[in-house]
């Protein structure tokens, strides 16, 4: 099994990666710590990693390379916890369902009973709430919860849910991207014990 270091490098491979630094985003490289520092604190275990990022970031991606060969890390994804409760097929929906509180009450339930048992868990969502990250981080129940931050344009994402079974609204990937830039310059005050943003400037 690779180390996550390299796990992680392969993931972020073409992207800008950037770290945070008081409330401020210096744009920086994988070699000049920010993202060395991320990968040591992943290597031990138990850990959280909480994925941000718009639908069309790559999140899915980041995702299946992740947890390639590694039954240690489980996916707790709030998508499949909404489709649990209303029923719905993924793999028949079209547009994206609505996360309600519900749904993330069971994933946060989920994460906490990992946490307990001393197993590492990836959190797949948009995390464009304060409150849920907080939540997240509360349910954690002192594990060290690492920020991966997946910025893209939106005109990205939108191409890139046009050739999708599942879409959100175009308004709302708008919505949702500045949610997220809004939150950028306070996520280091939420509680992570680290912080990693990239940045994909290319085309879909």
């Amino acid at each position: 099994m690779l180390p996550f270091e390299d796990v992680l490098r392969s993931c972020v491979a073409g992207l800008e990666v950037r770290t945070m630094c008081g409330g401020r985003i210096p744009a920086s490289t994988w070699n000049d710590g920010s993202g060395l520092a991320f990968a040591a604190i992943a290597r031990v275990p138990p850990v959280v990693i909480m994925l941000v990022g718009i639908s069309g970031s790559g999140k899915t991606t980041l995702v299946t390379k992740l947890t390639h060969g590694r039954p240690d890390l489980t996916v707790v994804s709030y998508d499949a916890c909404q489709h649990l409760l209303d029923g719905t097929d993924p793999a028949r929906a079209g547009r994206a369902p609505d996360i309600t509180d519900r749904a993330v009450a069971l994933a946060h339930a989920r994460l906490r009973e990992r946490c307990a048992a001393g197993l590492s868990t990836v959190v797949d969502g948009t995390h464009r709430q304060e409150r849920r990250r907080r939540s997240l981080v509360a349910a954690a129940l002192g594990v060290p919860v690492l920020a991966l931050v997946l910025r893209v344009s939106p005109a990205v994402a939108i191409a890139r849910q046009r050739s999708r079974a599942r879409w959100i609204p175009d308004d709302h990937v708008l919505i949702h991207h500045a949610q997220i830039s809004a939150a950028l310059p306070r996520l280091h005050t939420e509680g992570y014990a680290a912080v990693l943003v990239t940045e994909e400037t290319g085309r879909p």
